[in-house]
Parts: C-alpha cells; structure tokens; sequence
C-alpha cells in the first residue's frame, strides 16, 4: 500500500509539475528588500573575546540567533532553514530549523544551493586571473569566445560581471522553464544554454543596466579558455582551497562532499512536495546555471567566504576596489558579483540567491559582521528578517560588552620591514592581531619574534600608508597606529 500511494503522489506531483507557472529561478535584485531599524553604538565595531567561551558567541545570544530562526520558519512557513553568523573577532554560530525531508531535520551539516551567490565567486576568479595577467577586465569578450547568438563580440568582461552588457537573461525566455522540465535528469551545457535561450539584448554595451544570469555564464567560458581547465577546477585551485572552503561544490559537475538538503517546489491545488523524494531532483536546472548560480555550500561556508572576500584575504586591495566599484541598479547598486544594499544609513555587501533553492549573504562593513541564511523551500525567498534580527541582536550585544581599550606604543614609526608592539605587563599570552589598511582591507600578519614585553612583526608586504593594529586578548583590546 505504501509503494501504491507513493506511486499516485509521485504521478499527480509530475503532472503537475509539468503545468508549475512557479518559476525555478527569480531575478535577486527584484527579491524583497530590508528596512532596518539598526543604530550602530558610536565607536563600538566589535565584539571582545572576553565574553565568550571557547571562542563561539555566548550562550545567550546563539539562543536568540536560534529563536529567531524558528521564528522566521514560521513566519514565512518554510520547510527548512540553515544559518550562519560570524563576527569580526572570529566567533561564529551555525544553527538549523524545520526539516529536509519527512523525518529528517534540517542540520547545519547539510548543503543547500547558493544561487547567484555564485556570481561572487565567478566574479572574484575573473579579478584573480586578471591579476595573474591572464585578462583583462576592458578586453572585448571577442577575444575569448566565438559568437553566440544575440551577443555582441565588443562587449567588455567588465561589462558582464556588472550586468552592464544588454545580453538576454535566458531565464527569462519563454521556452526556457518547459526545457527544463522535459528532463530534470539532463546535465545543459553552457553553450547549449547560450545557443538556445538568449534572445535580441535589452540595449547596447554600456547603455543600461540589466540582471543577466547569461553574461555569468559567457564569464565561465572565459575562465575555461583563458586557464585550460574546467571552471569549478580553476575556482577551486584559485580561491576556494587557498581559504580552506574547498567542500563547496558546483552541481552537477562534481559530487557533493556530504548530505544535501531536500528541495520543496509549492505545486498548484496540491500544495509543497519534496523533488527528492519523489524522483524529480532539477539537475538540468542546476546545470543551466553552472558559473552564474550553481554552487552548493552550507551556511558557514558561504559565510566564510564572505568574510574572506571582503576582509581583504582573497584578493589584492586594487582587484577589491574594482569589485567594490558598484552602479545603479534597480532599487540597490552593483559591483563585480556583489550587491550593496542601504536602507539610508546603514549599506550592507554581499548576495542573494534564488534557484528553488533560497539563499542570502551580508557583510556589514563597520562590524565586519557576517551573516549568511538558506532555505530549501521554493516558496520562502524572503530570508531578510533574520538577517535585520541577527544585526539588531549583535549590536545589542556590542554595546552592552565594550572591552576596556588602550592605545599601545609602536616603533619605528614610520617603519620600514619591521615594527615592534610594546605590550602591557598583565596581557594574557592568548591574544590575536588584525591589521587593516584605510580601507578596512585585512592584512596578514607575521610575528618574527615575540616574548613578555612585546612583539615583532614583519610589515614588509604592506606597501605604503597608514594601518590600524588590534591586538585582542581575552580582557583588553591594544590599539597601534603604523606609518609604512
């Protein structure tokens, strides 16, 4: 009886689904925006080490990211939600609601689809080979690639990593959502998704502006031709290992490293149902995406990556400025695969994401906080409210916890190769250092020699400027100002 039933379901699921007006992907710039209501504690960015315990959020406040999660599955009636704050000082949470499937629970473990929070990473390994000398972001992409349909050969790389090409959204052609549903087994290849769904531009390079998953696509055959090897190779070679975040993954192209959280797709008068489960999981769907949205990840991860990415540890300060080069753009503005979101006071930096799968990501450059939150629903896309919640608690908690800070001695300075940090009597030996440049870029930093008294770093690979030095033990903050 239990095979019949699941044979019925499975029968009346596929029909429908074959009639879905549900779209499989949805344009993120157009997904529901935050209004905030954050004040930012004047002069209080970060969160002291003194209050937590064994370098995660206290207990108090990974309650309150919990109890906000759950609250959101119910607010937006979500199967499953997964999520991930990281703090500037290193501390993190991970949390998980609802389920994946009839009786399994949603975990933190599991993966979930990034959607064009992919772009980030496409566009980042476009900024690396162009450091290495390989492109170079005015090149005409008619160096690169034959012509596509529809695709003009003048336009610049720049120009399709800030959508500013004209080039058609093949998500958008009319054809589009019936292909891939003939076959959900079938693995679309990029010039077969370029060569069948892209219709006339929307305008000429350069004279608009325009969401265009195709242009992410044309940018991963750039990176194929230019390096040789696969896209997800280079991605991982290039950016992903070097950051220990190697586990992501790009499906279908490789196998996923561990559990994958089921997918949900709302059908008409039949209500939500589990492609998994019933034998329908979208591969052509997240192959069609590939370089412009198919990467998988789990909260954490793409959290890390964030983080990374926009603390300065990816790329050099002159590719970040490029990235960080945003335009207008419908109701938020656009750089190189990242989005920047104000509310009027406050800008937020990162991505959202939306192939059945939901996903969103922000960086908020004052705190360096980072929150990242993914949904295995087809119908909950609006994952904001966790994101204001979980600013709104950790500002909260910043404000209330400010560690006693002291300015300290640093010599030379101005410095050459090498600068000393003088240290207080009372410091406990565990202690962290985070150098920034003027542009909140981190920097690496090398300790040559240390004891009771004080520290020497090499600061022969910063380059010229002024820097800013914290060093955070488990009560005080020391402050050192540095001129290279």
């Amino acid at each position: 009886m239990k095979n019949i039933t699941h044979l019925i379901i499975l029968f009346f699921a596929t029909v429908f689904l074959a009639q879905a007006q549900q779209p499989f992907f949805l344009d993120e710039t157009q997904l529901p925006r935050f209004q905030s209501t954050i004040v930012l504690p004047a002069g209080v960015h970060d969160l002291p080490s003194s209050v937590h315990a064994r370098g995660d959020f206290s207990s108090a406040i990974a309650d309150s990211f919990q109890m906000a999660l759950d609250q959101l599955l119910v607010d937006i009636d979500s199967k499953g939600l997964s999520a991930a704050v990281i703090a500037n000082n290193g501390d993190e949470w991970v949390g998980a609601s609802g389920i994946s499937y009839v009786g399994a629970d949603m975990t933190t473990d599991m993966y979930l689809g990034m959607g064009s929070l992919s772009k980030s990473i496409t566009a980042a390994c476009m900024l690396r080979l162009q450091e290495e000398g390989l492109v170079n972001l005015e090149d005409s992409i008619g160096k690169y690639l034959p012509p596509f349909p529809n695709v003009m050969t003048t336009i610049t790389i720049r120009q399709l990593l800030n959508h500013t090409s004209g080039v058609y959204d093949f998500v958008e052609h009319p054809s589009m959502l019936d292909s891939m549903r003939e076959d959900f087994s079938r693995i679309w290849q990029p010039e077969e998704v370029l060569n069948t769904f892209v219709k006339s531009a929307y305008f000429l390079p350069g004279q608009g502006w325009h969401y265009s998953n195709s242009n992410y696509v044309l940018a991963g055959l750039i990176i194929e031709q230019v390096t040789g090897q696969s896209y997800h190779e280079v991605v991982r070679q290039k950016l992903l290992a070097p950051q220990g975040l190697d586990s992501l993954f790009l499906n279908p192209y490789e196998m996923a490293p561990g559990e994958i959280a089921h997918v949900w797709f709302d059908f008409p008068s039949l209500g939500k149902f589990d492609l998994d489960a019933i034998g329908q999981t979208p591969i052509s769907v997240y192959s069609s995406a590939w370089a412009a949205g198919g990467f998988f990840s789990r909260p954490i991860l793409a959290a890390k990556w964030m983080s990374h990415l926009l603390n300065g540890d990816v790329l050099t300060p002159s590719s970040m400025y490029q990235m960080l080069a945003f335009v207008p753009a419908n109701n938020i503005e656009y750089g190189l695969g990242l989005m920047k979101i104000s509310d009027g006071t406050h800008q937020f930096i990162g991505h959202q994401g939306y192939i059945i799968y939901s996903s969103l990501c922000f960086y908020d450059p004052l705190t360096k906080l980072t929150v990242a939150i993914q949904s295995n629903d087809g119908s909950s896309t609006d994952l904001s409210p966790f994101l204001i919640k979980a600013y709104e608690l950790y500002l909260d908690l910043v404000e209330t916890y400010t560690p006693p800070t002291f300015l300290g001695k640093a010599y030379p300075n101005p410095a050459k190769d090498i600068v000393h940090l003088d240290l207080p009597q009372n410091l406990n030996p565990d202690y962290r250092i985070i150098a920034t440049d003027l542009l909140g870029h981190r920097l690496t930093t090398k300790i040559t020699r240390k004891d009771t008294r004080s520290i020497q770093l090499d600061v022969s690979h910063w380059g010229n400027g002024l820097f800013h030095i914290e060093l955070w033990s488990q009560n005080q903050r020391m402050i050192y100002t540095v001129i290279r």
